[in-house]
């Protein structure tokens, strides 16, 4: 039994041709729907621009002056430790990790660890540097040292 298309019957070869442009047409109708609906998903699914954590100022340690040393918010006198601030850290954290990191420096190293921080002397000068400890490359502690 053979079709009435491959039988040459003209009607059933153009309904055919019929329906497969409308389904092309149909098909093409929901495109513009679907981009837009593909870039409202991308727009949700990426990320949000990154904001910074806020740096918090946690003081000095030295001499504060009066003959008692200790952390302070105001000037110390003389060698201390100076403008320790921290990132993703409380003051009461960050103010240990940069006495007691401190405290474990050998002289002459650059990087060194501490109790699972990770430090680094990032500038020297005469009597001064800069050192910086991570952990987890998240809470961020830096002070300045010198006289």
């Amino acid at each position: 039994m053979t079709s009435p298309a491959s039988r040459g019957e003209p009607g059933v070869a153009v309904e055919a041709n019929r329906s497969r442009a409308y389904q092309l047409k149909v098909c093409w109708a929901y495109v513009p729907r679907l981009l837009l609906l593909a870039v409202v998903i991308f727009a949700l699914a990426a990320p949000s621009p990154a904001s910074a954590a806020p740096i918090r100022e946690c003081g000095n340690y030295g001499d504060k002056g009066n003959g008692s040393s200790g952390w302070t918010y105001g000037t110390v006198y003389g060698a201390g430790i100076f403008n320790v601030t921290t990132s993703r850290v409380w003051c009461t954290v960050a103010r240990r990790v940069s006495l007691r990191a401190y405290n474990t420096y050998e002289r002459g190293d650059t990087v060194w660890r501490w109790r699972g921080w990770y430090c680094k002397v990032l500038a020297s000068g005469y009597e001064s540097q800069d050192t910086r400890c991570r952990k987890r490359r998240v809470h961020v502690v830096r002070w300045q040292s010198g006289a």
